[in-house]
């Protein structure tokens, strides 16, 4: 089968996904041998290739009609998942495990994918990362879990479990930083279970401050370290020291109406008798 976007005509290569609500297809331009691949989308369900066609327009490289599908087509990526390659790049040294995951996040802040779109190549793990460490986003995915009402909290949410999943398997295989990488789990974990994460930012941005390299860090960052990981206990020692200051203000209003003054600083100095040679107490 041939498909013929308008511009040029693709001879499919390899078909990845025959699904209820699209195909997917590995393709090459026609008689062109040495062409690279495109990975090619046919919608078949009307409403989301309409809506589709309206917010994939500039993100895809072509949008085209073929019979009663939309078709899109986006450059190929090689079909190295993740979750199967992430070990043997870390102990290969390919990449550090920080660079992965931040390149995750970065690569969903850049992708300039619609949010549904993106939900959809996260819940199917749909991370890939070359020999050389890089990562990028496939597009092997099947639409049928496409949800138009989810945004960035949800993703970011899904980017933050795709990462705690990574320093999982890094900690099962017991690699060398194992031990400081779970640091980073739990702080996410925590985040996660207070649903604090609302942007991807947020979340590069607590990646960042936990894996810097702490021989390189100043006192500042290891104060902000030590807030970022301490924040129940600091939170619970600023909660008791405004409970007491309320006890405090209350304690000298109940005074002041009882007494006329406030009684409160009479704990704290003598009254004042004499000035000078002169008693006040005449």
């Amino acid at each position: 089968m041939l498909l013929n976007t308008g511009k040029a005509h693709y001879r499919i290569v390899g078909e990845v996904l025959n699904g209820e609500v699209n195909d997917v297809y590995v393709c090459q331009k026609q008689n062109e041998p040495t062409a690279p691949y495109k990975t090619v989308w046919l919608v078949k369900d009307r409403l989301l290739a309409r809506e589709l066609m309206g917010k994939l327009d500039g993100v895809c490289e072509t949008c085209f009609m073929h019979n009663e599908a939309a078709g899109f087509v986006f450059a190929y990526g090689e079909d190295r998942p993740l979750c199967r390659f992430y070990l043997n790049a870390v102990q290969r040294d390919a990449a550090s495990p920080s660079r992965i995951w931040l390149d995750m996040v970065v690569r969903c802040m850049t992708s300039g994918l619609p949010p549904a779109v993106l939900n959809v190549i996260l819940k199917q793990r749909q991370f890939h990362i070359g020999a050389d460490g890089d990562i990028w986003l496939g597009s092997f995915v099947d639409l049928s879990e496409y949800d138009a009402q989810t945004g960035e909290k949800e993703n970011v949410v899904l980017c933050a479990a795709c990462i705690m999943e990574l320093i999982a398997l890094g900690a099962a295989a017991k690699t060398s930083a194992a031990a400081k990488n779970i640091r980073v789990m739990k702080l996410i974990q925590k985040k996660l279970d207070r649903n604090e994460y609302q942007e991807f930012m947020q979340l590069y941005s607590d990646i960042r401050l936990m894996t810097r390299d702490s021989g390189r860090r100043g006192s500042k960052e290891r104060l902000k370290d030590l807030v970022v990981t301490r924040q129940d206990t600091i939170y619970r020692i600023l909660a008791a020291i405004c409970i007491v200051l309320v006890c405090m203000v209350i304690f000298m209003l109940v005074g002041h109406l009882l007494f006329g003054e406030f009684s409160f600083w009479k704990l704290f100095h003598a009254p004042l008798n004499r000035i000078g040679t002169e008693s006040l107490l005449q």
